[in-house]
């Protein structure tokens, strides 16, 4: 099935329709042909997932604040995979940021309520570190990260012991284990990250050094005049108007030939 203008606005409505309280933002799941909705919990994965893949690029030119048809005001960001300088074709055109929001883009469009979150999540993807999230906690959440922690932790044989207890003992005033449980986030992000090294045998990138950011910069420059040609050529082709270099070369040389001939007359 074709995916249409009608089709995107119909998943697009019903999403919001079924839209929780916690959800935060939203994007296209091309395996599945529909709008994914995407709380906190969910985007701090993602962050995770993204950070392991070296090709995964975020650029700051795709950073737009859009509207959608019902009025309500989105923050969107686009996650492309490169190769170096060169966008890779793998990457396919997003249906939502071309219907919803009137832009076309190749890549994975993610739309937030927030512009600190799209932001905070802009800066992660390009820094390749995780979100340092700093809130209360449920005794279930203190309990899940625990655990959690401890597990990752004996499984690399972290030499800092997590007692269990301790946090317990303070899981009923989350205010008061605030400073613990931040301990516990860092222990786990890092652990985690350490673990996917060990699995996937693909190193978590450093931030990046002043002179890497300038080549990032031009790099960035460099690939936003590429894709720029790519939307005009793409939507030339849309309306029939696309001519190949060898065709324009062609018609320039009738327009000299015949700009020859009335000279001579």
């Amino acid at each position: 099935m074709m995916i249409t203008n009608t089709f995107v606005q119909n998943i697009y409505a019903h999403s919001q329709k079924v839209k929780k309280s916690t959800d935060i933002a939203f994007t296209f799941a091309h395996k599945y042909r529909d709008i994914s909705l995407l709380n906190e919990k969910e985007i701090d994965q993602q962050i995770a997932s993204w950070n392991r893949l070296p090709k995964v690029r975020c650029f700051e030119y795709n950073n737009r604040k859009v509207s959608t048809p019902d009025g309500k005001e989105w923050y969107v960001l686009v996650i492309q995979s490169y190769d170096g300088d060169e966008m890779e074709e793998s990457n396919p055109s997003c249906p939502i940021s071309l219907f919803l929001f009137g832009v076309m883009v190749d890549g994975y469009t993610y739309a937030f309520e927030s512009e600190r979150m799209r932001d905070e999540v802009y800066q992660c993807v390009n820094r390749r570190t995780l979100r340092n999230v700093e809130r209360e906690m449920t005794l279930t959440e203190v309990l899940h990260l625990a655990g959690k922690a401890a597990a990752v932790a004996k499984k690399l044989k972290v030499d800092k012991p997590i007692n269990l207890n301790e946090v317990l003992r303070f899981a009923g005033k989350a205010t008061e284990a605030i400073n613990q449980l931040k301990e516990l986030q860092n222990i786990t992000k890092s652990a985690e990250l350490k673990l996917a090294e060990k699995l996937e045998e693909e190193p978590v990138q450093k931030p990046l050094s002043k002179k890497d950011l300038a080549k990032q910069k031009a790099a960035e420059a460099r690939a936003e005049a590429k894709a720029e040609k790519k939307r005009r050529d793409d939507y030339l082709k849309a309306i029939g108007k696309f001519k190949t270099p060898d065709q324009i070369k062609k018609e320039k040389e009738a327009r000299l030939k015949t700009e020859v001939a009335m000279m001579r007359k």
